[in-house]
């Protein structure tokens, strides 16, 4: 089973679409859990492989700052745990961060752990972000790489650092111990640089996939 876990803040209209996506897109078993970050509570029914859990330290809410990082430990420890309501639930074999403005296409999950396994040294895997006419649009335009590599037939980017889009983890990334909550702003660079630094490992983007990603939806709201 998949875990795929995913922050919310307030573009509550997209989270619903990005549930939709995967709920029509998705071959494999999975669990999402959703966690809504000082926005109160999210729009979108729980079942028995989706769960929503929302959390508040904000004291003055005109001042919110990101805190993706903290939301991310809570979707991961949460959907790491062996029961449920509905009862124990199987191992997680691979978790994806997918974030609510993004918008999968049919398939992905089962062809981004695919192509994962041309790859022998990643940390992460993303995809290509499209705006609704195909093009190419951010972080995808902007997120810097190192160069282009060739293995069994793909092409991937080698990327400075993972996007957290639609970003695929190599499991060993949890046996480090290393966790997203352990740096401030920009904890998505710093937290890629940490894992590369103690593992060796690398972040990797795949244009084999595509998704469909609406930048600004909640940075909009910050």
């Amino acid at each position: 089973m998949n875990l795929i876990i995913t922050p919310v803040y307030k573009a509550f209209e997209r989270a619903k679409q990005m549930v939709e996506a995967i709920d029509n897109s998705a071959t494999l078993p999975f669990y999402h859990v959703m966690v809504a970050d000082n926005c109160g509570d999210i729009p979108i029914e729980h079942s028995k492989n989706r769960a929503i859990i929302t959390f508040r330290d904000d004291h003055i809410p005109e001042e919110h700052k990101s805190k993706e990082g903290q939301a991310l430990d809570l979707a991961y420890q949460f959907g790491t745990q062996k029961y449920t309501p509905y009862g124990s639930k199987p191992g997680i074999d691979y978790v994806f961060l997918i974030e609510e403005d993004v918008m999968v296409t049919p398939g992905w999950d089962a062809k981004q752990i695919d192509l994962s396994t041309k790859l022998k040294d990643w940390a992460s895997l993303d995809v290509n972000s499209v705006d609704e006419e195909g093009r190419i649009t951010y972080p995808t335009t902007v997120s810097p790489r190192y160069e282009y590599v060739e293995f069994d037939g793909s092409t991937f980017e080698h990327q400075h650092y993972a996007d957290f889009q639609c970003t695929l983890f190599n499991p060993v990334v949890w046996e480090t111990g290393i966790r997203f909550s352990d740096f401030p702003d920009h904890f998505d660079i710093l937290w890629s640089r940490k894992i590369t630094e103690v593992t060796g490992l690398k972040h990797y983007r795949t244009p084999e996939i595509k998704l469909v990603h609406y930048p600004e939806s909640s940075r909009s709201l910050l």
